[in-house]
């Protein structure tokens, strides 16, 4: 009789919840600042909770798609729970739905809580757990909220230790009613503030809607699973500092679908083609294509994928290789790039004989483009697997780009990708790395391209490197345009992330740097981040060194900095000091060496600070008289002041008698309540232990 008494209980609660309103608006709501926030019930979507014991095969055959179990972080009632999000094999009616929660339920004992999903008024799916928030009127309140849970069989969690009015409360198992309802109890009561129930929305750290961004690993891999998280350049962050706005990149390539539905919107009014000496340009192949998209694909339109740079204007410089006068055309692409307005001039192309009317070229855009500024000048280094190649290689002030894999490699043959027939150019004049295998981009549209439809998820190479770094440069320029094309390279370089193995052995000019993977992967954020400390010729340091302030002389210590894994840092110190190593660029290690205080100087760029450390030499603190008959001494004088140490006193049988810490340069200590014996004395003195006997005799 109770088993079919619950049942009622549960289908009368579902069909309440599933009842329709005569206002013609949704029914599912919770409130948020006083308003009612309305919800679309999501009709192929649960949550699930369940006891330690549940197993998914006890809900097969249910119409349901395979789901993950996960563990609670925290035991409830002693128990670790379990809870999934599920998702059925297709939509139902509400009143399907409905039906569909309440059969689960009653599928298994171990099952506590059936949730419904739903879909905000935006369209974003959201899940929705057991928890709920209640935020108290004042501190006092605490005993009505007590009371409200106890009549809802609902758990009191915990405090939030940030906002102590705020408190975490979850359904359980005697809850008869979901939680978005039981939510809004507790609003309806009038006693508290307000209430939320705890909204699961799996999309926080996409920080765009085009379809396919998912899958452009180069840009956010931290959700994405693609080689190693945190491979990419950090796009989403620099995204809340510029995209790009106003700023002109050419592409000397094959020229690129000036229509392509998710290019068209940042396409400039001016192209040109090389091969006819005219404008606009000519779609002369698929390279160009993909590498605009990489660049400058419009962001956030429902549409594709989104470019490095998405507010940025892409000229089509069209050129046709392969033919009789290929070299005139590369330098006519470059020198009509910089002389009509190209602020970046993007080149994945390479190879051949050094020419000199292609150099002239580049150093033309150099020297004169932006005048008198200089236009930046991007080149990938090739795909040989081995020197880099021309025209990359023929002057300091081009930016080299060479291709890295998920897994923060050199693309070679044995990189993680196991795309086996590229390799990515090195040498003394690599620059940079950019994500360079696997590559979702833009492709030309419909059959033309290098696959079926108007995008592709396998562009290679340096090529594809390449448009990463020119969409990079677009980015600081559109957040101060008057920066010369060397600061522009400074900037990229010096903020460099220090992936894969420690492979960096030279210092340069900006940093650590290697000939295989020259100063690490360009990191789009890092580089906003310099650009807007030295904006306008201003380079206040913000630079934060962490780490002891007082060193022992012949001991060694870590030092980091506020900028994590920014690992363009270069550390210097004085004589005081010798660095004994560092890991991954972003810490280092010293030994204190000399006898006088010294510093230490962390410099990105033209930021630095230094940080003033105390050098002691280390005594043995001896208590003195030893034997004692009312007490003994310690003396603190050879440590540096306000140092802080922590004492204790054990007996034979290791039981503590005595604890207290001092600052003061000398510390007695009474042992007249102590037995004539022998005693072990424990000074810790910055983390290190220092013993010694103690006898105490009356």
């Amino acid at each position: 009789m109770k088993k079919i008494f619950y049942i009622l209980i549960v289908l009368f609660t579902s069909t309440i919840f599933a009842q329709n309103n005569n206002n013609n608006q949704t029914p599912y709501y919770y409130y948020y600042q006083g308003q009612k926030i309305y919800l679309n019930l999501n009709t192929q979507k649960l949550y699930l909770d369940a006891k330690n014991d549940f197993d998914a095969n006890q809900l097969n055959n249910q119409g349901l798609l395979s789901f993950t179990l996960n563990n609670e972080n925290e035991p409830i009632n002693g128990e670790i729970k379990k809870w999934a999000k599920i998702e059925l094999e297709s939509q139902l009616t509400e009143i399907e739905y409905f039906q569909k929660l309440d059969d689960l339920k009653l599928a298994s004992t171990s099952i506590d809580l059936i949730q419904p999903s739903f879909i905000t008024m935006d369209g974003d799916e959201i899940d929705m757990s057991s928890y709920f928030y209640v935020k108290l009127n004042q501190a006092s309140d605490l005993t009505l909220l007590q009371q409200e849970a106890n009549n809802k069989n609902v758990l009191i969690i915990e405090q939030n230790q940030f906002m102590p009015l705020w408190y975490t409360l979850r359904c359980t198992s005697q809850t008869n009613d979901n939680t978005l309802n039981v939510s809004n109890y507790f609003y309806d009561t009038g006693y508290f503030s307000a209430m939320e129930p705890d909204f699961i929305f799996d999309n926080y750290l996409q920080c765009s809607n085009d379809p396919l961004f998912s899958t452009q690993w180069g840009l956010d891999n931290t959700e994405n699973n693609v080689g190693d998280e945190g491979i990419d350049i950090d796009i989403c962050n620099a995204w809340n500092i510029a995209t790009g706005t106003s700023i002109n990149v050419a592409l000397v390539d094959s020229g690129f679908e000036l229509n392509h539905p998710d290019l068209i919107n940042n396409v400039s009014t001016l192209s040109f083609d090389t091969y006819t000496n005219s404008s606009p340009s000519v779609v002369r192949g698929s390279h160009g294509t993909a590498v605009a998209g990489i660049i400058g694909a419009e962001k956030d339109n429902n549409l594709g994928i989104a470019g490095v740079a998405p507010d940025s204007s892409l000229m089509s410089v069209s050129v046709l290789f392969g033919v009789n006068q290929t070299t005139r055309q590369l330098a006519d692409g470059i020198n009509w790039a910089w002389q009509n307005g190209a602020d970046i001039i993007n080149n994945s192309w390479g190879g051949g004989t050094p020419s000199n009317l292609i150099s002239d070229a580049i150093s033309n855009a150099l020297n004169n483009g932006r005048s008198p500024l200089g236009s930046i000048v991007v080149f990938s280094s090739g795909n040989t697997n081995s020197n880099i190649t021309y025209p990359a290689d023929t002057d300091s002030r081009i930016l080299v780009v060479g291709a890295m894999s998920p897994c923060g490699e050199r693309v070679n043959s044995n990189s993680c990708d196991g795309e086996n027939s590229i390799g990515s150019s090195y040498g003394d004049g690599l620059d940079i790395m950019a994500p360079g295998i696997l590559i979702s981009t833009t492709d030309r549209v419909g059959n033309n391209g290098s696959n079926n439809g108007d995008y592709r998820f396998d562009f290679d190479g340096a090529s594809s490197a390449a448009p990463y770094v020119s969409g990079v440069a677009a980015l600081i320029l559109s957040f101060n345009p008057n920066f010369t094309a060397q600061e522009v390279r400074d900037i990229i370089e010096s903020t460099a992330f220090k992936a894969g193995p420690n492979i960096y052995p030279f210092n340069k000019q900006n940093g650590a740097w290697g000939s295989e993977m020259g100063y690490g992967l360009v990191d789009a954020y890092f580089s906003l981040l310099l650009a807007q400390n030295i904006i306008n010729g201003d380079c206040e340091s913000d630079i934060v060194i962490s780490g002891p302030d007082e060193l022992p002389f012949g001991e060694q210590a870590t030092y980091t900095t506020n900028y994590g894994e920014v690992t363009g840092i270069i550390w210097s110190t004085d004589a005081a000091f010798t660095i004994i190593g560092s890991n991954d660029y972003s810490e280092v290690i010293i030994e204190s060496t000399g006898t006088n205080n010294g510093t230490l100087t962390a410099t990105i760029y033209c930021m630095h600070t230094d940080k003033e450390i105390v050098i002691y030499e280390q005594q043995e603190i001896v208590p003195y008289p030893n034997s004692s008959d009312d007490s003994f001494s310690l003396d603190f004088s050879s440590y540096p002041p306000n140092t802080l140490y922590y004492i204790y006193i054990y007996d034979q049988y290791q039981t503590e008698v005595y604890s207290g810490e001092s600052l003061n340069v000398e510390k007695t200590i009474s042992t007249i309540n102590l037995p004539s014996d022998t005693y072990y004395l424990h000074i810790y003195v910055n983390g290190e232990l220092i013993s010694s006997q103690i006898i105490v005799q009356h």
